[in-house]
């Protein structure tokens, strides 16, 4: 899969990313990423997770973002942690010159 599934895309077009993409899918959870956007959806049967990101949010929260799977219970806790971004944007800045845009992402969470 190459699109991006995040909390607004419709049902619709989750399925038919989904069976684009590969055999049919016979799971019960489908963990993605890529969008930066936590995520825990039901679609039929099948419940999609994104754990979010710890270094390049895109939902408006700059804390970090990350997903506990309880593998026994099939539950998902979706966790935001504080860390220290002035300590991070200065390392970045330090290693990467030129990564202003880096740091503008992480300070405004998108």
């Amino acid at each position: 899969m190459f699109e991006y599934i995040k909390p607004e895309t419709p049902d619709e077009e989750i399925r038919n990313m989904i069976n684009e993409a590969m055999e049919p899918v016979e799971a019960e959870f489908l963990i993605v990423g890529h969008s930066h956007i936590p995520m825990n959806r039901k679609l039929g049967n099948l419940t999609i997770i994104n754990p979010g990101s710890v270094g390049q949010p895109r939902d408006g929260d700059i804390r970090t973002s990350c997903a506990v799977f309880d593998t026994e219970n099939g539950k998902v806790e979706q966790l935001r942690l504080d860390y220290d971004i002035d300590s991070v944007c200065a390392k970045i800045k330090e290693r990467m010159p030129h990564a202003e845009e880096l740091i503008a992402i992480l300070r405004r969470g998108y």
